[in-house]
């Protein structure tokens, strides 16, 4: 994505830089013919840059949504992660009162004997 962007950014600022220097030679003025020619260069160079401008929106969108997504994973992520370390707390805790209980069964077998 980051080398499309860049590449469309490269373009793009081509294409203003074109259409800047078009427009600095058409205001010294040429002969007409030339100055029409420069004039279809200049629409061409216009065109180009909206295109561009509008792919580079486009992509910047994309990669934008994209992401939106993977934080909205991670978030879940985090907290399936956080229920487990819950279960696996109070797993730890019966498994400790489970011990606790079997400890006193023991000593009260053993007061049996």
């Amino acid at each position: 994505h980051e080398k499309k962007e860049s590449d469309l950014q490269g373009k793009l600022n081509w294409a203003i830089a074109a259409n800047r220097s078009l427009e600095q030679q058409k205001q010294q003025g040429f002969p007409t013919a030339e100055n029409k020619k420069r004039d279809v260069d200049m629409e061409d160079a216009k065109k180009v840059m909206m295109s561009m401008h509008e792919q580079l929106l486009a992509t910047k969108e994309s990669a934008k949504q994209k992401f939106n997504a993977l934080q909205e994973e991670l978030k879940s992520s985090k907290v399936t992660i956080g229920r487990l370390v819950d279960q696996a707390k109070r797993a730890n805790n019966s498994r400790e009162k489970i011990k606790a209980a079997a400890l006193v069964l023991h000593g009260k077998y053993d007061k049996l004997q």
